[in-house]
């Protein structure tokens, strides 16, 4: 680049103007010039064209939250059942702890179902009182030894483990968790006294009418409460 400036009075050496000059000297020499017209480059594009598809994965990508890996879908179930894990993996069910994160006005964030601690996914699931009793009969009934899980994500990796039990163990996934879910909405709701007999008998309940609607073998109900 060849300097074509007259300037009216010379640069001081060391001065500001001087400084200045050289910057922006050593910013123009990079620039190269051609014959071609002037033109806007998309840089989320490879061949530098805007496209909307690119720019809402950029802006999916700032803004939404990471989905916690591969959704989980069962064909045993309802389709309502699966939305339903997904969410519990995410922790954006209506626990009364979400709802108050969410500015909701709740006077008590108690577990509506044992009253000890506050309720949130971890406690509706596996920490409550109930809940635990359960998912320890419910260990027993598909002789499996028992295990305490702290959330979702440990139960998933759990079921994932070993291939060899994984109906029974998928079985624990799909019927228990939606099952309390909806007793746990009898209790908060419909103000119906959560017992631990009640929760089995509808998580047998649930497993016997979905399972025979949906698999091409046919079975019976007597069948299903002596072999679940």
């Amino acid at each position: 680049m060849v300097k074509v400036w007259n300037w009216n009075r010379p640069l001081r050496e060391g001065g500001v103007t001087a400084s200045q000059f050289s910057n922006h000297f050593s910013c123009l020499s990079q620039v190269i010039l051609t014959d071609q017209t002037d033109k806007w480059e998309w840089e989320l594009g490879l061949d530098g064209v805007f496209v909307v598809n690119s720019t809402r994965y950029h802006i999916d990508d700032i803004l939404l939250q990471d989905g916690g890996g591969v959704t989980r879908w069962c064909r045993l179930v309802p389709l309502k059942v699966d939305i339903l894990l997904w969410r519990v993996l995410l922790d954006i069910i209506p626990t009364l702890v979400n709802l108050v994160v969410r500015n909701v006005d709740i006077p008590l964030i108690l577990c509506p179902s044992c009253g000890l601690h506050v309720e949130d996914s971890h406690n509706v699931f596996f920490h409550c009182e109930v809940t635990m009793n359960v998912w320890r009969r419910m260990f027993k009934c598909l002789d499996l030894s028992f295990l305490l899980f702290n959330n979702v994500a440990e139960l998933c990796i759990w079921v994932d483990s070993n291939t060899l039990l994984q109906s029974k163990k998928k079985a624990v996934e799909v019927i228990v968790l939606p099952t309390i879910w909806m007793l746990r909405n009898g209790v908060v709701f419909q103000s119906i006294k959560l017992k631990r007999s009640s929760i089995f008998d509808n998580i047998v309940l649930h497993s016997s009418d979905w399972f025979s609607q949906r698999c091409s073998s046919t079975i019976t109900w007597t069948l299903w409460l002596q072999n679940p």
